[in-house]
């Protein structure tokens, strides 16, 4: 179990280290099927605010949980997933958009 208390370091300290430096190379991750949609998704990260990227490439790319991103970035586990679906709401618009209405995740049919 997580101690709340945060009376001894966090591991917050370490990851949000980890966080920062895929903020600075997301645009290079493997993210999507193909070129194009790790472009529009690394843009999509690129605009979003800072909570909400923070809390989709913890989820995202290094996989914690629900209830640890809640305990790393100190808020509730329902605010964690109320931001990584507002971030995953905003690259589903972006791939959306650019793919001219269509979905590009899923080969053009929407």
């Amino acid at each position: 179990m997580f101690n709340t208390t945060h009376s001894q370091p966090r591991i917050a300290d370490g990851i949000h280290q980890n966080v920062l430096e895929l903020q600075r190379t997301y645009g290079k991750l493997i993210i999507g099927p193909d070129e194009k949609t790790n472009e529009i998704v690394a843009e999509a990260l690129a605009r979003m605010p800072d909570d909400v990227r923070e809390i989709v490439i913890l989820k995202m790319f290094i996989e914690l949980t629900f209830k640890e991103i809640a305990y790393v970035c100190d808020m509730s586990k329902k605010r964690a997933i109320g931001l990584y679906n507002h971030g995953l709401n905003e690259i589903g618009l972006l791939l959306k958009d650019k793919a001219g209405g269509q979905s590009i995740m899923n080969g053009g049919d929407t």
